[in-house]
């Protein structure tokens, strides 16, 4: 057997390729199938728990974003649909970064992923809603105030972001779970 295209020069026998082959795995010049693919898997992943991450932040603040507007917060219709338009760039922008600072807070706080005893799963209940409440009220301050919010409605909407976090965290938990099932993130998290 002849090998041409190996940087050998030609009339080399299946000894020599395998002595070559054998000094590039030495110097870790070898492309490795294996690895690469593995990489490329986590990366595909990693895209995707975003993408899901940004779906349910999407889904969650036109649905449960709407109600609390017009039912506690008090913006008029033209407002609550204004606010709503600019929160799904808001919410594209930052709907992934905020799955990503959940990880990295519950992995910092030492928040286990799975949540056995009462306790623990009270813990991450509160460790979610404070979270929710620092990430998210920053910017859904910003986007309501360009609606026109007065500081009344800024106060109410503080209080709402607290009262949504406490209610509701478990429905931003099954929406980030139901969209990463959907795309294939594997393994799905579960966080309640």
């Amino acid at each position: 057997m002849y090998v041409n295209d190996t940087g050998l020069s030609g009339g080399k026998e299946l000894s020599s390729l395998q002595a070559y082959c054998s000094e590039l795995n030495k110097s870790n010049q070898v492309w490795d199938l294996e690895a690469e693919l593995a990489q490329t898997h986590t990366r595909t992943q990693k895209i995707k728990s975003f993408a899901a991450d940004t779906l349910a932040s999407i889904t969650y603040g036109l649905t449960v974003g709407t109600a609390f507007e017009l039912g506690y917060i008090g913006l008029q219709g033209w407002q609550c649909v204004q606010s709503r338009a600019a929160s799904i760039p808001m919410n594209t922008l930052f709907g992934g970064l905020y799955g990503k600072y959940l990880d990295f807070m519950f992995h910092a706080l030492g928040v286990p992923k799975k949540r056995e005893t009462f306790t623990q799963k009270i813990g991450a209940y509160t460790t979610e809603a404070v979270l929710f409440v620092g990430f998210w009220y920053p910017v859904y301050a910003n986007i309501i105030s360009h609606a026109g919010a007065d500081l009344d409605q800024l106060l109410r909407a503080f209080e709402v972001t607290n009262i949504m976090a406490f209610t509701s965290a478990p429905v931003v938990s099954w929406l980030r779970n139901n969209w990463k099932k959907r795309l294939g993130v594997i393994p799905p998290v579960r966080l309640r």
